[in-house]
């Protein structure tokens, strides 16, 4: 009933303040519904990208992702519900746009009121483009995006961190730190440190001192 609304809800107002109070997430259900919400279709191939990097980062927590859209009329039980909104075109820019030395910027983030973490985050798709818009412009188009892709889902990652632990706070090291460069985005390996792990894997909620975001390094 709880995913339901607030499903609904989204669909109805573009405020993080729709969704009120949300509940701890426990680790032992292991699953997580994530509804995509955007203004416009995005491409395939880094959506599908950003889905397994995101996978693969909750996985290693006991997390189990499931993927949906807020058209989706199926209902959700036994599962914690958090919706993502990917804001512009998710699509790394075309080597004739390429830009260099981005401005520190915010490249993802998710609503808090109150001291709540809440369950609505959401990914600043061109601003990430713009950071790595330079590193990708030698690679060819099918390798850029899907570098783009993975590099959304570490995004999306850090996110779920917040939500599923209920802190605004960060970590020193891997997905859940301060800050992340293009070189963290796009490395081979980029994970959640142990300490992070067992934090995602306890039920008790962290006091809350700090707002969330990423901030974009050099």
């Amino acid at each position: 009933m709880f995913a339901r609304l607030l499903v609904a809800l989204c669909c109805l107002l573009n405020t993080a303040l729709c969704f009120g109070q949300t509940e701890p997430v426990s680790p032992s259900e292991h699953r997580i519904v994530v509804y995509l919400r955007a203004a416009s279709p995005q491409p395939a191939l880094p959506l599908g990208e950003m889905k397994r990097e995101t996978g693969l980062l909750m996985d290693a927590a006991g997390y189990r992702l499931s993927w949906k859209t807020l058209s989706d009329q199926d209902s959700v039980e036994d599962a914690s519900v958090v919706v993502v909104e990917l804001r512009g075109s998710c699509n790394p820019p075309p080597t004739s746009k390429l830009k260099t030395a981005p401005a520190p910027a915010s490249l993802a983030s998710t609503a808090v009121v109150n001291g709540e973490v809440l369950p609505f985050s959401w990914v600043q798709c061109e601003t990430l483009a713009n950071l790595l818009s330079a590193p990708l412009a030698r690679e060819p188009e099918f390798k850029r995006q899907l570098l783009y892709g993975r590099a959304m889902g570490r995004l999306i990652a850090h996110e779920l961190f917040h939500i599923l632990a209920n802190t605004e706070k960060h970590d020193r090291a891997g997905i859940a730190k301060t800050s992340f460069s293009s070189t963290d985005l796009l490395a081979e390996r980029f994970r959640f440190e142990a300490t992070t792990l067992a934090k995602l894997r306890d039920t008790t909620p962290a006091d809350s001192d700090t707002d969330d975001y990423v901030a974009v390094g050099r």
